[in-house]
């Protein structure tokens, strides 16, 4: 069966699923424009080796293999020989964020941080539900890393305190 996906920025949004890979959040990640993101996920613009290296070390997919443009090959990791998954992003913002268990606070911060951006990206663009997707992601990673109940109680009031601080960081007043 041939992929629908044209590029290779394509077949990694695609990994990172609806939520991560999605236009807005996927922008915000990588720090460029959603027009930018959908223009080099359809092909009608270029992936440059600079932007590539940029989404290599956001993600930990290979920029060798993001440059290569074949969508036949499967991704690979930084290594250029693991097979990239959401797992490898998953292992690559551990080991970004948090190198090192004594730096933990440091590595909720800047995915707090970049949760944030993502956040402000989307309202931006008036994607708000996709808004209250980063933010929910970023409440269950906490869950997950915390060890939090499956009580799902107990997790939307997580997500509400989180919600809440974000409001007040951006001065929303309630818009998510």
């Amino acid at each position: 069966m041939k992929s629908r996906q044209k590029t290779t920025i394509a077949i990694l949004r695609n990994i990172l699923g609806p939520i991560t890979g999605s236009e807005a959040t996927f922008a915000a990640l990588v720090e460029m424009s959603a027009p930018w993101v959908n223009k080099v996920s359809s092909g009608a613009l270029k992936l440059t080796p600079k932007t590539a290296q940029k989404v290599s070390q956001t993600t930990g997919v290979s920029a060798e293999w993001l440059l290569q443009g074949d969508i036949t090959t499967p991704p690979v990791e930084c290594d250029n020989k693991t097979r990239y998954t959401r797992q490898s992003y998953d292992r690559h913002l551990e080991t970004t964020f948090n190198p090192s268990k004594n730096n933990e606070q440091l590595g909720i911060a800047v995915m707090m941080a970049s949760t944030v951006k993502s956040l402000q990206k989307s309202l931006e663009t008036g994607k708000i539900s996709t808004a209250k997707n980063d933010l929910w992601e970023f409440t269950q990673m906490l869950k997950g890393k915390y060890g939090m109940t499956g009580d799902r109680d107990a997790c939307l009031t997580l997500s509400r305190e989180i919600q809440g601080e974000v409001e007040q960081i951006l001065g929303w007043n309630g818009a998510v």
